[in-house]
């Protein structure tokens, strides 16, 4: 339901160019009859990235950390941040 209400389905979407000469549609690359798609603005799935974080035990949020150095291993991200 979010997504449905915050994204533009991609079977509805057209993609145009404006120049001089005036408007001239172009046909969407990614459409794709055999399944749904949408695009979503950016703020949009941040945010929904953000509620899904919120929502897993496994994952620690640090806002506005000071972020000092990222690893990765087979565990997973590693983030040291100024606080620890």
């Amino acid at each position: 339901e979010r997504l449905v209400t915050s994204a533009v389905a991609m079977a509805d979407a057209k993609i145009g160019v404006l120049t001089p000469k005036g408007l001239t549609e172009r046909v969407n690359p990614i459409k794709d009859a055999d399944r749904k798609s949408y695009w979503i603005p950016r703020h949009a799935f941040v945010g929904y990235l953000l509620d899904a974080a919120k929502s897993c035990e496994n994952i620690r949020l640090h806002l506005d950390a000071d972020i000092q150095d990222i690893k990765s291993d087979a565990n997973g991200f590693h983030i040291k941040t100024g606080d620890g």
